[in-house]
């Protein structure tokens, strides 16, 4: 992504993996000998960024890769159909460049479709996953996620072609995610603002939001593999939302051993407030694993 912001000593971490002739941004952060790969919602228009509260507390034990889906953040866009194959098949070749093996996935939102069909093609690659607030195929059957997306973009499209999008940014921080433990510097903030209005016209993202009834069909009779366990920690917010939302993730993990649902109080993007939260219930979960383990 072109920025007239020069990023400071933070991102030096940053690495670019060329897929298909395009570069996919990959932060790499902390250095403990078990791995970690987070993937991004939808739609977000700067996730290394976003994550940042998440993967500090994590980089204290672990070793994180961000990954940014082509056409977010500091990653390139693509005329390349956004289609669920396409997407699983530029992970792969990611986390084979970076060398990650028997990892925790980490996925949010619309990333744990995504996460579900890479799990169920390449079982060998993960040891565990978890999904803050992540999508489940049957999800579509209860609120149509392409529609509210597509429209969503083209409003904010719209709004930035008049010029609307832009005077809200010169005028606060509307569009600055407040994320605990994080403090935005000044060029920090112009870049995520700058960031948020190139989101606003980025046609990758459109197309994948167009793809997105697809995919989730793609990957409706998918269920994890026996031997992935599964942590899923939902928003209290999305569930009023979506009145279903512990049943249909309850549905597609059934009695598998070692899998956990946990609910924390906030709205979709749990990792903003949630981050230590989420942190204590990875923990609780791998040592409630470990220790069925010993007993077996």
């Amino acid at each position: 992504m072109g920025t007239s912001v020069k990023l400071d000593e933070k991102y030096n971490d940053l690495q670019y993996i060329s897929v298909n002739n395009k570069n996919i941004c990959v932060q790499k952060i902390g250095s403990g000998e078990e791995v970690i790969v987070l993937l991004h919602g939808g739609g977000v228009s700067a996730p290394i960024m976003e994550y940042r509260g998440l993967t500090k507390l994590l980089s204290e034990k672990y070793t994180c890769f961000s990954i940014e889906f082509l056409g977010y953040g500091f990653s390139e866009g693509t005329q390349v159909p956004r289609t669920i194959e396409n997407i699983v098949e530029e992970l792969h070749c990611i986390i084979g460049q970076i060398g990650c093996k028997q990892f925790t996935l980490i996925a949010h939102s619309i990333a744990g479709v995504y996460a579900l069909y890479y799990l169920n093609k390449y079982k060998n690659d993960v040891a565990s996953f978890v999904g803050i607030d992540s999508s489940v195929p049957k999800q579509n059957d209860f609120v149509n996620v392409e529609k509210a997306t597509v429209v969503s973009w083209h409003v904010t499209n719209f709004l930035s072609k008049v010029g609307i999008m832009k005077l809200i940014s010169k005028l606060g921080d509307t569009f600055i995610p407040k994320i605990n433990g994080i403090t935005w510097t000044k060029e920090e903030r112009i870049l995520l603002k700058e960031m948020f209005l190139e989101s606003c016209t980025n046609k990758t993202v459109l197309n994948e939001f167009k793809n997105i009834t697809k995919n989730f069909e793609k990957a409706r009779n998918l269920s994890y593999p026996p031997n992935i366990p599964v942590l899923f920690i939902l928003a209290t917010g999305t569930l009023k939302q979506i009145k279903p939302w512990k049943e249909i993730h309850q549905y597609i993990i059934g009695d598998k051993v070692n899998s956990k649902i946990v609910f924390l109080e906030g709205t979709h993007f749990l990792h903003y407030k949630c981050s230590e939260q989420i942190v204590e219930e990875l923990e609780v979960w791998k040592s409630e694993i470990l220790s069925s383990c010993i007993r077996r």
